[in-house]
């Protein structure tokens, strides 16, 4: 088992006191790979409640848009559009924006993962979710959190972790 699933585990119920205990191993981390090692590593605490959940579509399912145009809402294609038009998928595609998300994609259009940036995030009632750093890291696999642009825009240089955590009450 490794340190990361130990610390999930004993702190489940107690998002403070794990978010105390990362705060701790990250700046042993950081102070022991600079004393030891070539390269420092740079860890980045991501902490907050639902802004750090990770809302940002990455895409809209076709039974959403269906629902909108067919279902209760009735939304016209121009409403439609507008829902659309700031989904990650859209961003990288869209001709006046794509150079500046061209970045995450690759040349056939497929997410890049980092594998300079390490996430480890405990999405609390779906479970931890720990990987190299690409889309599908938010609340849900469709979803991306606030590690996503602009950070993954410059090169990290080096190893990084983050964590994010949404804790349910702070005492």
């Amino acid at each position: 088992m490794q340190i990361a699933d130990i610390i999930h585990t004993q702190t489940k119920e107690h998002p403070m006191k794990r978010l105390a205990i990362l705060t701790i191993l990250a700046v042993a981390m950081l102070a022991t790979t600079t004393l030891h090692a070539a390269k420092p590593l740079k860890v980045f605490i991501l902490a907050g409640q639902s802004n750090m959940e990770g809302q940002g579509a990455i895409q809209v399912p076709q039974r959403n848009i269906d629902n909108w145009k067919n279902g209760k809402y009735k939304l016209t294609d121009e409403q439609i559009a507008a829902k659309l038009s700031g989904t990650l998928t859209n961003l990288v595609r869209n001709p006046d924006k794509k150079d500046r998300y061209a970045h995450i994609v690759d040349k056939e259009g497929r997410w890049i993962v980092r594998d300079d940036v390490w996430v480890y995030y405990n999405r609390g009632g779906t479970g931890l979710k720990k990987g190299d750093l690409t889309v599908g890291f938010g609340a849900n696999d469709g979803k991306i959190g606030p590690e996503q642009p602009p950070f993954p825009r410059h090169p990290v240089r080096s190893p990084a972790l983050s964590t994010a955590f949404t804790p349910k009450a702070i005492s």
